[in-house]
């Protein structure tokens, strides 16, 4: 019974699966993931940075991967961030936050445009973020950004 119910959960959840999400709210996932894993790792006591980097053993190098992109450069030389998937995770939600504070009017950057770029550094992040989010029985709701989306486009 137990087996069941813990599959139904994950079959609701598909509907929060990143690539049935528009880019809008794909660009939130990044901000929100993030800090959904930080409450739980306060919450729960939990140490979710080595748990999330276990499970995602991976080397991810995110200056190759930014490269002289503008505005993003200036996110990646303001503070030090570990050459794994975790440190992509963390990378990608400040980017998302400091971005265009880094860029001149004329060269901002929408929440599609930013989510794009981001997927092409790291396209399987948001795919990790997600898996591994459902494997702690949780998710992050974007309802309340679905609405703003649809209005967008």
């Amino acid at each position: 019974m137990i087996r069941c119910e813990r599959e139904w959960y994950r079959f609701e959840q598909i509907i929060y699966h990143p690539l049935l999400r528009s880019p809008t709210e794909r660009f939130h996932y990044y901000i929100d993931g993030l800090k959904h894993l930080q409450y739980v790792q306060c919450a729960e006591n939990k140490n979710i940075k080595d748990l999330f980097t276990i499970r995602w053993n991976e080397k991810v190098d995110i200056k190759g991967a930014v490269g002289d992109l503008k505005g993003f450069q200036c996110v990646l030389s303001e503070r030090e961030y570990d050459d794994n998937v975790w440190g992509a995770l963390e990378f990608s939600s400040n980017a998302c936050l400091d971005v265009n504070d880094n860029l001149f009017n004329q060269e901002y950057l929408t929440q599609n445009e930013m989510e794009e770029k981001l997927s092409s550094f790291f396209p399987k992040l948001l795919l990790q973020l997600y898996t591994f989010l459902i494997e702690l029985y949780t998710h992050v709701d974007l309802r309340e950004h679905i609405k703003e989306g649809e209005e967008e486009t």
